[in-house]
């Protein structure tokens, strides 16, 4: 009777624990992951902002690739001219912002007709998702450690809740016939 009642005490507050901070790692994880999008879609519609500032005079931008940064990159293109300088998988998307995942990377796109064309801005935000999923295992990691911690702790803690109803027993057991 007492490894069973202290097992299941210990269980009982591990599991209690373990439930309470994977709630709580989840939470996190899902909000970085949401601050991580929004944070790249802020960025990409800045520079979209001033890239578009720059096409105000119709024909004076060059058509083809405007900008490339290491995780941007802008395109214009008038009708077809242009639109060989980009990656095909961005050449039918309708104005808006997007995310697309081609051949294991992440962009946020953002797609503008102007007087002069259409922009096409594109922030690779594949090294932020990667960030993001270091610090999902991160957080699984230090679930587990907590869990195991816990585990130790509610040993200790079920040994002294349960050794006065042990001993209590001890006692009734050996005043019984």
């Amino acid at each position: 009777m007492t490894a069973s009642l202290t097992g299941r005490v210990v269980r009982a507050v591990t599991a209690t624990v373990a439930l309470l901070l994977g709630l709580l790692a989840v939470l996190a994880y899902m909000t970085m992951h949401v601050q991580e999008d929004d944070l790249t879609d802020a960025m990409l519609r800045s520079e979209t902002a001033q890239l578009l500032a720059l096409t105000v005079k119709p024909g004076l931008m060059p058509v083809g690739t405007l900008h490339a940064a290491p995780n941007l990159t802008a395109w214009l293109t008038r009708g077809d001219e242009g639109r060989s300088a980009m990656p095909e998988v961005l050449r039918d998307l309708v104005p808006g912002i997007h995310q697309i995942e081609p051949e294991g990377a992440v962009w946020h796109v953002a797609v503008s007709d102007t007087d002069d064309g259409r922009l096409t801005v594109v922030v690779d935000a594949t090294s932020f998702e990667a960030r993001v999923y270091r610090y999902g295992w991160t957080l699984l990691v230090l679930w587990a450690i907590c869990v195991a911690a816990a585990m130790l702790v509610a040993r200790g803690v079920a040994a002294l809740a349960v050794a006065p109803i042990v001993e209590a027993t001890r006692v009734i057991a050996r005043l019984s016939p």
